[in-house]
């Protein structure tokens, strides 16, 4: 019924589906299981898993940041040198060609970067939980799709099988009324008008195919085979787990939507960039170690060593006014992605809104249409009767009028899934 279709959309806004989807049943192509094989193997979904691990291993790499660095330069091989002073010595000639090595090795550990270091790992986890949202956005995205192109094959192919029915019927009545023109007791033009009606309700049922064969073609991209139609089966809509009440639906949304959570998240990443900036007013204070071997460098016969520890600072006192201005953009940024909360927050209350509405107002359409289905259903059966009886000005358009609206009722029926 059609708090099947309008409960799962106000779940997907309400950041919820998850928890409404029940994966313990074992029908082979019940609605269910289709969603759980499509979350282990929907592409789209692959990908989005694989971002937040390549985000966790930002985080890692942000981190390296706080470890020693230890680099080693070396060299070996023929040096020639000349000079002012090794030409007065040797009245002109040059005396310094020799074979020199060198090797080195020096270990850097920073002690002080402005909290630059920080702010970098902050900003990487606040991006990996950011990204972790958009897998889950994505994740609930592709249930929502999932279960309406479901829905949807299943609304067609029930429409098709009214339209089949309905042709039935007609060429049943086109040949009562042939039979009739053969007795003597009817008209050849309520023949032709029952014939029109078939041709009329034909291409009505073609229509369905078409937006059938479309349907399927949908449910081929999200579920990566092709609806087994025979075997589907109408879901149960868990309406337990439905909000009570408008103003809970609301605060659910604004507690469980994803897509707030990543604003928020993103508005975060946006503040923490400007104290990665701000990073940049402070000096850098390391603590440097390093050990050299030198042989025959430089014109210089023999070997030479030396050792040193050392704590180093570097202060960029000018930068061209870069790092104002870079702050300044940040601010600007961090100003815009409040903004956007604030918008996405409004979006999901509206969204939220208008799911709930649209629930009630299926749930009343829902009886309503119900019994003008039954209504319709007397109409036309009473119709009939006075047709094959013989009243007065009920002719063949008559019945056919009627059981014309039973099947647009009925179809009307299948389309509030």
């Amino acid at each position: 019924g059609s708090p099947v279709r309008t409960h799962y959309f106000l779940g997907t806004c309400l950041g919820a589906l998850l928890c409404i989807v029940n994966t313990t049943t074992s029908h082979a192509a019940s609605l269910e299981t289709e969603l759980s094989n499509m979350l282990v193997e929907h592409p789209q979904l692959k990908a989005a898993t694989k971002t937040t691990k390549g985000a966790e291993k930002q985080i890692e790499v942000q981190e390296s940041a706080n470890l020693p660095t230890v680099a080693f330069t070396g060299d070996y091989g023929y040096e020639w040198i000349t000079n002012p002073t090794e030409r007065a010595n040797s009245d002109g000639k040059n005396d310094s060609s020799l074979m020199r090595s060198v090797a080195g090795v020096k270990v850097t550990q920073n002690l002080f970067d402005g909290f630059a270091t920080d702010s970098a790992i902050r900003s990487a986890t606040l991006t990996k939980e950011e990204t972790e949202k958009g897998e889950e956005s994505t994740r609930q995205n592709l249930l929502i799709e999932g279960i309406t192109v479901y829905l949807e094959v299943l609304k067609q192919a029930r429409r098709i099988e009214y339209a089949r029915e309905n042709e039935a019927n007609i060429k049943t009545q086109m040949e009562l009324e042939d039979e009739r023109v053969r007795r003597g007791s009817g008209i050849g033009i309520d023949v032709l008008n029952a014939k029109s009606r078939l041709q009329t309700a034909k291409d009505t049922r073609v229509g369905y195919e078409g937006d059938l064969a479309r349907a399927a073609d949908q449910f081929m991209q999200v579920f990566g085979h092709a609806p087994d139609i025979a075997a589907m089966l109408d879901p149960n809509p868990p309406l337990n787990l439905l909000p009570t009440s408008l103003d809970e639906a609301v605060q659910l949304a604004l507690k469980e939507n994803p897509n707030l959570q990543k604003a928020d998240l993103t508005s975060e990443i946006a503040n923490e960039n400007k104290r990665g900036i701000y990073a940049e007013y402070m000096p850098s204070v390391d603590l440097v170690g390093s050990m050299n071997f030198e042989e025959n460098k430089n014109a210089t016969i023999g070997v030479r060593r030396d050792y040193s520890v050392l704590v180093e600072a570097n202060w960029d006192l000018f930068s061209g006014f870069s790092t104002e201005y870079a702050m300044k953009k940040a601010t600007f940024d961090y100003a815009a992605s409040k903004s956007t909360y604030d918008y996405t927050s409004r979006k999901t209350i509206e969204a939220a809104r208008q799911a709930w509405h649209t629930l009630e107002t299926n749930q009343e359409r829902l009886a309503l249409k119900e019994n003008d289905v039954i209504l319709k259903e007397e109409i036309f059966l009473d119709t009939r009767k006075q047709r094959e009886n013989g009243a007065e000005g009920v002719d063949v358009l008559n019945v056919l009028d009627r059981e014309k609206e039973v099947y647009e009722t009925k179809i009307k029926y299948a389309e509030l899934f």
